[in-house]
């Protein structure tokens, strides 16, 4: 028997299941792209009960790509129920439930672990995928999750200065980010407000911070102001962008 005889048959096999896997990935790519953009479209909308209805198709928030407390043995049932809570799939339902008044504010903090993926999911819709309201809508949710975190800190602020301060450079980054999407879609007069809060809390932060890290804290407040003084300078509002450069000449 040859060897062409010998092989064809794998090679054919070979081929089928290569075109099988290729035909899967490229109808999973379809599906989820139309998810997403679905969800987008709710969040142009401003439909958020049906956003929140809608995250469960994210399945980049989900195990095995989010690894819980439920999928680990050992864990206590306690432990394993706030981590579900603070999984960033419930976080965001959440967030769209209380936007949509169907739901009061939530008390429990979501972990920094579930925040990150959350501000790391609304990277990926804005660079990879262009979904513009989808992104904005996830870089708002963790905003308010920062804002959250920060209010606690600020409350034991007696106890512990150093977290407080950190609490106020995450939600200033968070600001950050929120103010140079918008900037990117025309939205200026709203970036704006996202940079002037921006610069009101990377102040405070500064101002709690330890020595080792006082210098890093202001060198974002710096980068804080000038961005906030050229946004005033763009929309033709030059005395306060003067009145807030003598305040970056005093820091």
């Amino acid at each position: 028997m040859s060897s062409s005889s010998r092989f064809g048959p794998l090679i054919a096999t070979m081929l089928v299941t290569l075109g099988c896997a290729l035909f899967a990935s490229l109808f999973l790519a379809i599906c989820w792209n139309e998810l997403e953009s679905r969800l987008d479209a709710l969040c142009a909308s401003k439909n958020w009960a049906e956003c929140a209805a809608a995250v469960a198709g994210d399945f980049t928030l989900r195990w095995p790509f989010v690894a819980t407390a439920r999928a680990l043995p050992g864990v206590a049932q306690g432990a394993a129920q706030r981590a579900e809570e603070e999984a960033p799939a419930v976080v965001l339902q959440n967030y769209f439930l209380e936007l949509a008044g169907r739901r009061a504010e939530a008390s429990q903090l979501a972990s920094p672990a579930a925040v990150a993926l959350i501000v790391d999911r609304a990277k990926f819709y804005e660079y990879q995928w262009h979904f513009a309201h989808l992104s904005e809508a996830y870089v708002r949710c963790a905003v308010s999750l920062y804002r959250k975190r920060a209010k606690a800190a600020l409350a034991s602020v007696k106890l512990d200065k150093q977290a407080a301060a950190e609490s106020l450079e995450a939600l200033a980054k968070g600001l950050r980010h929120l103010a140079e999407l918008y900037q990117r879609h025309g939205k200026y007069l709203i970036a704006e407000k996202a940079l002037k809060e921006c610069t009101d809390v990377a102040t405070q932060g500064f101002a709690l911070a330890d020595r080792g890290s006082s210098e890093r804290f202001r060198a974002e407040l710096l980068v804080d102001y000038g961005a906030h003084i050229k946004i005033l300078n763009d929309l033709g509002r030059t005395p306060e962008a003067e009145h807030e450069s003598k305040l970056l000449l005093d820091q």
